[in-house]
């Protein structure tokens, strides 16, 4: 059991069946050795939501890859590293995905304990108060389109706009969920904002209803009106084969946050030891002096990129968004470059220990792995032998 499972980690995902006498099944081709395979494979789609959520410490997945584009099949198996690439789509997917959740981390005081314990702070009661608004009501206006039965069709470029009457100031999470008829060569692009400012321009992919998405962002308002918009940027027509591109809106909402981040005493220290430990498990692999440099770099930009005023906060929100883009995080790759003198590259622990994990588990490494690793566990076939048989009876495998 235990070799046939080994010899599938390194199986170009073709199987096949040789007969009762046979020991099991076997990769077609080259069967009796490891298959060659890629040095840089991208993460499938239930990898990245199973590496996010274990990742950033979440009860349950995030739902965001339901909006991603699919897999595509290689004979039948969905995680062929060959076939798996990251177009201009899928870019934006992950891209869009990580900014959603390094904000949803700063703004969730018991998330951003678990993610950032070097900077562990007292929660403070914020507000508690929310309020729907649905696109189709009278207190929906818009400068085009028409409402309908469960929405509203911005079907040319304008803005979809409602009042809300803030009961104190504080941090508040304003969203819409929305969806496209998609036409032509974009997707359709959507905008958010408060009080006449864009605060969030994105793309949107779900094309109806029940796969609705919602964009959101937190800010600080003041109590009192204010208003809340959803544009649509790119409109798109062709009267020859009748595409027609528009931008539905469902609601509106504004929702206080019901407790906030207190006061950091944390600094540049914490923010270097916060960047090695989080980056080792983003990237699985500890950072070179050169990332953790470039990621402090990128740290301090936090205050003028961000600028909530909680300039740690900010540094963390940047760097939590650029690791979880980084093709460190969203493939598995594997860097070990010095070959032994049958011209074989062995893997170093932290390589086995993320192919064994994502062979066995369909997610990253846990911690009692990283440690294994950093023990020198996986230093040895023994080692390796001894952490696999762990790894196929835990109920993840």
């Amino acid at each position: 059991m235990f070799n046939w499972m080994l010899l599938l980690i390194g199986c170009d995902d073709h199987l096949i069946d040789h007969g009762d006498d046979a020991e099991g099944p076997r990769c077609v081709g080259a069967c009796d050795e490891i298959a060659p395979t890629a040095r840089f494979a991208r993460l499938t789609t239930a990898q990245w939501e199973r590496a996010v959520q274990d990742l950033l410490s979440l009860d349950g997945p995030t739902g965001l890859s339901e909006g991603f584009i699919g897999d595509p099949l290689s004979d039948g198996f969905d995680n062929n590293a060959m076939s798996l690439s990251i177009g201009p789509e899928r870019w934006s997917d992950h891209q869009r995905a990580a900014e959603i959740l390094s904000e949803q981390v700063v703004h969730d005081p018991h998330l951003y304990g678990q993610v950032v314990p070097q900077d562990p702070r007292p929660d403070e009661p914020g507000v508690d108060w929310s309020e729907t608004i649905e696109a189709e009501s009278p207190r929906a206006s818009a400068t085009t389109g028409a409402r309908f039965n469960g929405g509203y069709n911005l079907w040319s470029r304008g803005t979809l706009v409602a009042t809300f009457d803030l009961p104190q100031d504080g941090t508040y999470l304003v969203s819409a969920r929305v969806w496209a008829d998609q036409a032509g060569p974009e997707l359709a692009s959507a905008t958010l904002g408060v009080d006449g400012a864009v605060l969030l321009t994105t793309d949107v992919t779900a094309i109806a209803s029940p796969s609705a998405e919602i964009i959101e962002v937190a800010v600080e308002l003041g109590a009192g009106s204010h208003t809340v918009s959803v544009g649509f940027l790119n409109d798109f027509y062709n009267a020859y084969t009748g595409e027609d591109r528009n931008l539905l809106v469902d609601w509106l909402a504004v929702e206080g946050v019901g407790s906030v981040l207190g006061p950091s005493s944390a600094g540049p220290a914490e923010a270097r030891a916060w960047i090695e430990t989080f980056g080792l498990r983003a990237h699985r692999r500890p950072l070179s002096d050169d990332e953790i440099a470039s990621y402090q770099g990128l740290f301090e930009l936090g205050p003028e990129l961000v600028g909530s005023g909680d300039d740690f906060a900010d540094g963390v929100q940047l760097v939590l968004s650029a690791m979880l883009q980084s093709p460190y995080f969203l493939y598995r790759t594997e860097l070990s470059d010095a070959p032994l003198p049958d011209g074989s590259i062995p893997l170093d622990g932290y390589e086995i220990a993320s192919r064994l994990s994502f062979a066995l588990w369909n997610t990253m490494p846990d911690a009692e792995l990283f440690d294994a690793v950093a023990d020198g566990a996986l230093d040895t076939e023994a080692g390796v032998r001894a952490i696999a048989e762990e790894m196929i009876s835990d109920p993840r495998a």
